[in-house]
Protein backbone atom coordinates (compact mmCIF):
# COMPACT_ATOMS: atom_id res chain seq x y z
CA UNK A 1 0.00 0.00 0.00
CA UNK A 2 1.34 3.35 -0.97
CA UNK A 3 0.73 6.91 1.26
CA UNK A 4 0.22 9.44 -1.63
CA UNK A 5 -0.01 13.40 -0.71
CA UNK A 6 0.36 16.62 -3.03
CA UNK A 7 4.22 16.03 -2.98
CA UNK A 8 3.76 12.57 -4.15
CA UNK A 9 3.65 8.96 -2.80
CA UNK A 10 5.64 6.74 -0.58
CA UNK A 11 5.51 3.64 1.11
CA UNK A 12 2.99 3.13 3.77
CA UNK A 13 4.35 2.72 7.18
CA UNK A 14 2.54 2.48 10.55
CA UNK A 15 4.30 2.64 14.14
CA UNK A 16 2.46 1.38 17.38
CA UNK A 17 4.67 3.69 19.74
CA UNK A 18 3.92 7.15 20.07
CA UNK A 19 6.52 10.02 19.90
CA UNK A 20 6.57 11.56 23.50
CA UNK A 21 6.32 15.43 23.00
CA UNK A 22 7.91 17.32 26.08
CA UNK A 23 5.86 18.54 28.97
CA UNK A 24 5.22 22.00 28.71
CA UNK A 25 6.83 24.32 31.78
CA UNK A 26 4.98 25.03 34.73
CA UNK A 27 3.54 28.00 35.15
CA UNK A 28 5.52 30.65 36.95
CA UNK A 29 5.37 31.61 40.20
CA UNK A 30 2.66 34.60 40.96
CA UNK A 31 1.68 36.47 44.49
CA UNK A 32 -1.20 38.64 45.14
CA UNK A 33 -0.96 41.63 47.86
CA UNK A 34 -3.95 41.49 49.90
CA UNK A 35 -5.47 43.72 52.72
CA UNK A 36 -5.75 41.11 55.69
CA UNK A 37 -7.78 41.51 59.34
CA UNK A 38 -7.88 44.63 60.88
CA UNK A 39 -5.26 45.41 63.94
CA UNK A 40 -4.32 47.42 66.03
CA UNK A 41 -0.62 48.22 67.14
CA UNK A 42 2.27 50.38 68.08
CA UNK A 43 1.92 53.22 65.65
CA UNK A 44 -1.76 52.20 64.16
CA UNK A 45 -3.69 52.43 66.99
CA UNK A 46 -6.76 52.40 65.02
CA UNK A 47 -8.66 49.33 63.51
CA UNK A 48 -10.53 51.05 61.16
CA UNK A 49 -7.45 52.00 59.16
CA UNK A 50 -4.88 49.88 60.44
CA UNK A 51 -4.52 45.96 58.71
CA UNK A 52 -2.36 42.83 58.68
CA UNK A 53 -0.54 42.45 54.77
CA UNK A 54 -2.02 39.14 52.98
CA UNK A 55 -0.11 37.12 50.40
CA UNK A 56 -1.95 35.19 48.18
CA UNK A 57 0.06 32.90 46.30
CA UNK A 58 0.02 29.97 43.88
CA UNK A 59 2.96 27.77 41.86
CA UNK A 60 6.11 28.48 44.54
CA UNK A 61 8.25 25.77 45.20
CA UNK A 62 7.61 25.02 48.72
CA UNK A 63 10.31 26.16 51.84
CA UNK A 64 11.52 28.72 53.56
CA UNK A 65 10.43 32.34 52.44
CA UNK A 66 12.13 35.97 53.88
CA UNK A 67 9.10 37.68 52.76
CA UNK A 68 8.86 41.97 53.22
CA UNK A 69 6.58 44.51 52.26
CA UNK A 70 7.98 47.30 50.28
CA UNK A 71 6.29 50.46 49.78
CA UNK A 72 7.47 53.69 48.45
CA UNK A 73 9.52 55.46 51.43
CA UNK A 74 11.01 51.81 52.43
CA UNK A 75 10.78 48.23 53.30
CA UNK A 76 8.80 46.91 56.48
CA UNK A 77 9.64 43.78 58.48
CA UNK A 78 11.19 41.04 56.60
CA UNK A 79 10.57 37.45 58.44
CA UNK A 80 10.83 34.30 57.23
CA UNK A 81 7.62 32.19 56.68
CA UNK A 82 7.19 28.45 55.27
CA UNK A 83 5.03 28.03 52.71
CA UNK A 84 3.52 25.14 50.51
CA UNK A 85 3.20 25.33 47.13
CA UNK A 86 -0.08 27.83 47.21
CA UNK A 87 -2.39 29.46 49.69
CA UNK A 88 -2.69 32.58 51.49
CA UNK A 89 -0.46 33.64 54.48
CA UNK A 90 -1.09 36.97 56.74
CA UNK A 91 2.41 38.28 57.70
CA UNK A 92 3.04 40.61 60.07
CA UNK A 93 3.35 43.58 58.80
CA UNK A 94 0.73 46.34 59.27
CA UNK A 95 -0.58 48.98 57.04
CA UNK A 96 -3.02 51.69 57.68
CA UNK A 97 -3.71 54.39 55.23
CA UNK A 98 -1.76 55.13 52.57
CA UNK A 99 -1.13 58.04 50.36
CA UNK A 100 -2.28 57.53 47.03
CA UNK A 101 -0.13 57.82 44.95
CA UNK A 102 2.25 55.22 47.28
CA UNK A 103 3.65 52.02 45.33
CA UNK A 104 3.24 48.75 47.40
CA UNK A 105 4.46 45.55 47.14
CA UNK A 106 5.67 42.25 48.72
CA UNK A 107 8.84 40.53 47.77
CA UNK A 108 9.43 37.04 48.57
CA UNK A 109 13.28 35.75 48.59
CA UNK A 110 13.48 31.94 49.03
CA UNK A 111 15.93 31.12 51.70
CA UNK A 112 17.26 27.99 49.44
CA UNK A 113 18.91 29.88 47.03
CA UNK A 114 18.14 33.64 47.02
CA UNK A 115 15.41 33.65 43.93
CA UNK A 116 13.26 36.68 44.72
CA UNK A 117 9.92 36.23 43.77
CA UNK A 118 7.26 39.78 43.74
CA UNK A 119 3.79 40.04 43.91
CA UNK A 120 1.54 42.56 42.54
CA UNK A 121 2.01 46.23 42.67
CA UNK A 122 -0.90 48.06 44.05
CA UNK A 123 -1.29 51.66 44.86
CA UNK A 124 -2.13 53.35 48.00
CA UNK A 125 -5.17 54.46 47.11
CA UNK A 126 -6.09 50.56 46.58
CA UNK A 127 -5.07 49.53 49.44
CA UNK A 128 -6.91 52.12 51.40
CA UNK A 129 -10.56 51.05 49.41
CA UNK A 130 -9.93 47.36 49.85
Amino acid sequence: MKACNPRGCGAWTSSDTATPQPSPPPPPPSATIQKGRAVAVDGCPSTAVCARVNVAYSNFEAGDYRITTEVSTGTLTNSVYSLGTGGTIEITNTLGSRPADEQIRVRLTRVRDGAVFYSNTISGAQWNSM
